[in-house]
C-alpha cells in the first residue's frame, strides 16, 4: 500500500483510481461495507482502490471538539491494507477543506487525482457547509467521467452503525453492543504505569472507554506475545486485575473487551 500525507499526483495511479473518503474512525461494519465495495468495484474495473482519510477528526479542527477515539492511529492505517486499499492519502483536516465549494473540491480532485470511481456511504457529506452530496456526485459525473457506486447505511437493530453510537455504547458500559456494531471485540492499547505496579493506563489520549465497571476480556502483552483472559476493574483511566496483578512498567499491552460483569450480574450500565 502506498501511503502519501498529501493529496497529489502519483504517476502509477493517476486516472486509474476508485475512490472513497471519510474518516473512517474504528472501521467498523459500515466503513467495511464501503471498503469491500470499493475494492471490489475497483477490481472489476482494472482500478487501484484509494482511500482520503484524515489525521484528526474533522470536528477537532471545525469546531475545537475531539471525539473520543476508537483505536491508535496506527490501528487505522493497518485497517486499510488488510482491506486491499492500495492508494491511502493520509491527510491533516483543514478549514480551507471544509470551507470548499463541492464542485471545486471534486474539481480539484479530477486535476490531481482523475478517480474513475467513486464509491462512498449514501449518508456522505462533504464541502462548504457539507453542501455536498451523493446526489451532487452523480449529477457531476458526466462532467468529470467517472461512476458512482454509493453504499446504502449498514443497519443494526434499525439503527445505522456509526462511530457515534459506538463511543456511546463504549462510555456507557455496553461493551457486547459495540463489539456487534464494530464486528469485531473492542480493543485499547494500555501501558503498565510506572509507579504503580498493579495499574495499566491508556497508551494514547482521548480513548473512548467506559467511565467505570467490572468487564472480562484478554490481555495480550506486545513485546512477550503473553495472553490471559482477565477481569479488569477501571475507574477513569485506571485499569486493575480483579485479583490485584501485577504488571510490568512501561511494557504495552493489548486488552480485548469481552462483556460487562456487572451488567451480567443484573447491576444497570455504569
Amino acid at each position: 500500500m502506498y501511503i502519501s500525507e498529501r493529496i497529489k499526483r502519483v504517476d502509477r495511479f493517476y486516472g486509474k483510481i476508485g475512490l472513497t473518503i471519510g474518516n473512517f474512525e474504528g472501521h467498523h461494519r459500515g466503513h467495511a461495507e464501503i471498503l469491500g465495495s470499493l475494492v471490489n468495484e475497483s477490481r472489476k474495473r482494472g482500478l487501484y482502490s484509494a482511500v482520503i482519510t484524515f489525521k484528526e477528526h474533522p470536528l477537532k479542527i471545525l469546531g475545537g471538539v475531539d471525539p473520543e477515539k476508537l483505536w491508535a492511529p496506527c490501528e487505522k492505517i493497518y485497517s486499510f491494507k488488510k482491506a486491499g486499499i492500495d492508494l491511502l492519502l493520509y491527510i491533516d483536516f483543514t478549514k480551507n477543506i471544509s470551507s470548499t465549494l463541492p464542485s471545486d473540491f471534486l474539481h480539484d480532485l479530477d486535476v490531481t487525482l482523475k478517480p474513475k470511481l467513486y464509491c462512498l456511504g449514501s449518508s456522505f457529506r462533504f464541502g462548504k457547509d457539507n453542501r455536498g452530496d451523493v446526489k451532487l456526485i452523480e449529477q457531476l459525473s458526466g462532467k468529470f467521467q467517472f461512476d458512482l457506486v454509493p453504499v446504502d447505511d449498514v443497519l443494526f437493530h434499525d439503527s445505522a452503525v456509526s462511530s457515534t453510537r459506538i463511543r456511546q455504547a463504549v462510555k456507557s458500559g455496553n461493551i457486547e453492543l459495540a463489539g456487534e456494531l464494530l464486528g469485531r471485540k473492542y480493543f485499547v492499547h494500555l501501558i503498565g504505569k510506572p509507579e504503580d505496579p498493579f495499574t495499566l493506563e491508556p497508551f494514547i489520549s482521548n480513548y473512548a472507554l467506559p467511565g467505570k465497571g467490572l468487564f472480562s476480556g484478554k490481555l495480550v502483552c506486545l513485546k512477550t506475545n503473553e495472553s490471559s483472559m482477565e477481569n479488569l476493574k477501571i475507574k477513569g483511566n485506571c485499569f486493575q486485575s480483579e485479583n490485584m496483578k501485577r504488571y510490568r512498567a512501561g511494557y504495552l499491552y493489548k486488552y480485548y473487551f469481552f462483556s460487562n460483569i456487572d451488567n451480567k450480574h443484573g447491576q444497570k450500565w455504569v
